[in-house]
């Protein structure tokens, strides 16, 4: 998947996502949507655009049992995703250079 695929969302005043990267991006608000069915009323689609010296993105995404990571690495001009495991090492030690809370593990809610 790529990150221009990826939309995230926002429910009520409740941020569920966060984005992390090399250089600043841009969450860009799309639409807000009617979620009559869950009960949360209108929930703001977003879409993340980063920037054009960026060279990854993390977004930590949180869910009902907690958070997940999402990794994206430019390949050209497009952001792939790829897990944890399979990042470049120096990738993975810029991200946790920058940001060395993403290196902790995180406790998943039950």
């Amino acid at each position: 998947m790529t990150l221009s695929d990826c939309r995230f969302y926002c429910g009520g005043s409740e941020l569920t996502f966060s984005m992390f990267s090399n250089v600043v991006c841009r969450a860009r608000y799309l639409e807000s949507i009617e979620m009559t069915l869950v009960g949360e009323g209108r929930v703001d689609v977003y879409a993340i655009e980063p920037a054009a010296a960026s060279r990854w993105v993390v977004v930590r995404h949180t869910e009902s049992e907690g958070m997940v990571y999402k990794w994206f690495v430019r390949e050209g001009e497009t952001f792939l995703e790829r897990s944890e495991e399979d990042l470049p090492r120096q990738v993975k030690a810029d991200v946790f250079h920058l940001f060395p809370h993403l290196a902790q593990p995180t406790t998943l809610a039950a």
